[in-house]
């Protein structure tokens, strides 16, 4: 998929170190895309990496902060400083039992970055920290079998952030 071919079927998108970088191809879940350098429309079949592809999971969102970009599975989540040369992509760990349901529900705010996941809401600074704890019988009570619809928003005119949950 060069540059005037077509480009990989992705769900998500971001732009970092002006790469163009994607997720979320349904024949290939865990894998995460990117373009050549500067060039959004050029999608090189050999640019990619797959994300742990042996844990089960799928990729449920993208979100950039520090100038590293986070690979957010649903119980997961995976630091992938892009270097200058993406072809050494090295993964990091950085959350076991903490993920992300989906993209739309992923908020950056003010160089924070928000999100639900099947254990709470959670704010992310560099270190993770569980914002649901006044609301837990709420979050209890939320069917996670409905997490994809979630979808949240920053609200600059009251700086809060909002969530809407089926």
């Amino acid at each position: 998929y060069h540059a005037g071919a077509t480009p990989p079927v992705l769900k998500y998108l971001k732009v970092l170190k002006s790469y163009g970088l994607g997720a979320g191809n349904p024949d290939y879940p865990s894998r995460l895309y990117w373009t050549a350098l500067g060039d959004m429309e050029n999608w090189s079949p050999l640019n990619f990496e797959d994300i742990v592809s042996d844990d089960g999971e799928k990729i449920t969102s993208l979100f950039v902060f520090g100038g590293n970009l986070y690979v957010g599975k649903s119980d997961n989540i995976y630091l992938v400083p892009f270097s200058d040369d993406p072809a050494n992509l090295q993964i990091h760990l950085v959350s076991s039992g903490i993920g992300t349901l989906n993209q739309s529900s992923v908020v950056e705010a003010n160089g924070v970055v928000y999100f639900p996941s099947e254990s709470g809401f959670y704010m992310f600074n560099g270190s993770f920290h569980r914002i649901s704890e006044p609301i837990v019988a709420t979050v209890r009570s939320i069917n996670f079998k409905f997490a994809h619809l979630i979808s949240g928003v920053h609200v600059k005119r009251w700086g809060e952030i909002w969530w809407s949950v089926p």
